[in-house]
């Protein structure tokens, strides 16, 4: 952070002060404290959103964005700040599909996608939307269905199919 602060903004520097704070997000997590959880991941979110701004888009800058987007609305939402929540997860979408349209698909692409169509889905459920969760839901499960065909079945690809079954019904 010193660094950054002295030498003006790097790349380098940017994306190991925001991984130590994604880190930290998780280990606050881990210790049952979402609320220094979510400052944790904000800030790392932050930083991601200014290495993109900076250093302009990759694979890994969306993959790591759409992460932070991920980790902030999933603790926003258990805590009932549903309008916070809906901001990052439709992000957290928006962010997942740009990774896949611009760089292609990759099983871990696609598991990212599924996974965010399947929060993005709980979120419509709970604003009373069964229509579009549905629609989210099943696009999920033809996500998680084109990453096993495509990429074979791994157990963490069989758990999201069985989650998107789950939730289709």
């Amino acid at each position: 952070a010193r660094s950054i602060r002295n030498n003006g903004p790097s790349l380098d520097g940017l994306a190991q002060l925001s991984q130590i704070q994604e880190r930290l997000g998780q280990l606050e997590l881990a210790g049952n404290d979402p609320a220094a959880a979510l400052i944790a991941f904000r800030q790392s979110l932050e930083n991601r959103e200014r290495i993109l701004e900076l250093f302009g888009q990759s694979a890994d800058r969306l993959r790591d964005l759409g992460a932070s987007l991920d980790h902030a609305g999933s603790i926003e939402l258990a805590q009932g700040n549903w309008p916070a929540a809906a901001i990052s997860l439709r992000r957290s979408l928006h962010a997942h599909r740009q990774l896949v349209d611009a760089y292609g698909p990759t099983a871990e692409r696609l598991q990212g996608l599924a996974r965010s169509l399947q929060k993005a889905g709980d979120l419509e459920l709970l604003e009373d939307k069964q229509p579009a969760a549905l629609l989210c839901y099943r696009e999920s499960l033809e996500v998680c269905e084109r990453a096993l065909r495509d990429y074979g079945e791994t157990p963490s690809g069989l758990r999201d199919e069985a989650a998107a079954l789950i939730r289709v019904g």
